[in-house]
Formats: C-alpha cells, structure tokens, sequence
C-alpha cells in the first residue's frame, strides 16, 4: 500500500526480519516507529511487545535503552530508524520532524502546529486501547491516515 523510495537500498538484513521486540510502555514516538517498521521497513514482520522484566533475545530490539534502533538525546526512535534504514520520502521526513518536536522538544515551546494535536492523539489511542495488539492496530491506523493527507 506505502512504498517509500529510499536513496539507497536498506540495509538487507530488513528483508529477512521475522520480529521486532519492544517494551510495553507507548507513547508518540513508538506508536509512530511502530507504523513506519509496519508500512516500510518490515511490512511482513511480526510487532512483539515485552515486558520490561523480559530480556530481549529473539528479534531486533527497538526503543528500549540498550537497542541500536532507539531514541537517544538527539533525535527520536523514528528518526534513528529513517536513518537506519535510509529512508528518504519528504512526508515521512517531515513526520519525523514532527516527533522530535514531540520527543526530544519537551519542555520547549513545539516548532509544529501538528506537535500537540498529534500527542493528544495517541494519548486518547492509548487510553482506550484494550491490549497490545490493539495499540499497534491503532498505531498502524492512526499514521496511515495521517500519511495520506
């Protein structure tokens, strides 16, 4: 359904990922990283979300501290993965921007119009999300609208 053009290809090792394993703690930053795993890095494969007491051993970490795919004091998760994967399109570029405003932008007054909205979004998802599944079908939902506008 969404196909980015990258620059250059990404990495191969994305091809062949079965699972990507994260904490069960959501906010902007992961429900968006969640999409973008979903909608152009590894369409096929599988979202599982760990407890922090779990050790993560099968899969490709993302956004938990010891993770290569994570926020650091810089730039977002979804930054680090549109880095990572070399992913170029403008509107994922720009919705990048748009959680780091979110993000690393905390206490500073938001740079984008869409910053607020888009936290107070995900909110409400999480809040009347059920279970995990359901957050990362809200998550999938709530960005691919975003990203047809």
């Amino acid at each position: 359904l969404f196909q980015a053009t990258p620059a250059l290809p990404a990495p191969s090792f994305a091809q062949h990922v079965e699972e990507f394993v994260t904490w069960d703690d959501f906010e902007p930053d992961k429900y968006a990283s969640i999409w973008l795993i979903r909608r152009f890095i590894a369409p096929d494969a599988q979202i599982r979300i760990t407890s922090k007491k779990n050790p993560i051993k099968n899969g490709i970490a993302f956004d938990t501290p010891e993770a290569k795919l994570r926020r650091y004091h810089n730039r977002s998760t979804f930054e680090t993965l549109l880095d990572e994967f070399r992913l170029t399109d403008p509107k994922l570029l720009q919705l990048g921007k748009i959680i780091h405003d979110i993000e690393i932008n905390t206490w500073d007054r938001k740079v984008f119009a869409e910053s607020n909205q888009i936290k107070a979004d995900i909110k409400a998802l999480i809040a009347a999300s059920t279970s995990s599944e359901d957050m990362i079908e809200k998550s999938v939902q709530y960005f691919d609208a975003y990203y047809k506008r």
